[in-house]
């Protein structure tokens, strides 16, 4: 029973990608519009700064890498406490 529904539903899908390849070959979307071609193309050359690509990681990222780092060198929690607290002043520069 299951498979009288599978292979159906397998076509189906088969047939969608197909038609979304076609849409693609032929640069338009999905609804056969062409509009979009021009300003898609101006989002593509405009240079993408790495601070974007990028982002400096957040105080709550920088203490998690800085816990880790320490994680299995230091087993006394008072010492890796203070670890973690000099190693985010250091990457924080405060």
């Amino acid at each position: 029973m299951h498979r009288n529904v599978i292979v159906p539903l397998r076509a189906f899908f088969v047939l969608i990608v197909a038609a979304l390849a076609a849409a693609c070959v032929n640069n338009q979307d999905i609804t056969g519009s062409t509009a979009n071609r021009t300003t898609f193309a101006q989002n593509i050359q405009r240079p993408v700064p790495t601070r974007e690509l990028n982002p400096p990681p957040s105080a709550v990222e920088i203490r998690a890498q800085c816990w880790m780092h320490y994680d299995r060198l230091v087993a006394d929690l008072d010492t890796k406490t203070a670890l973690v607290k000099q190693c985010v002043a250091d990457r924080t520069g405060l």
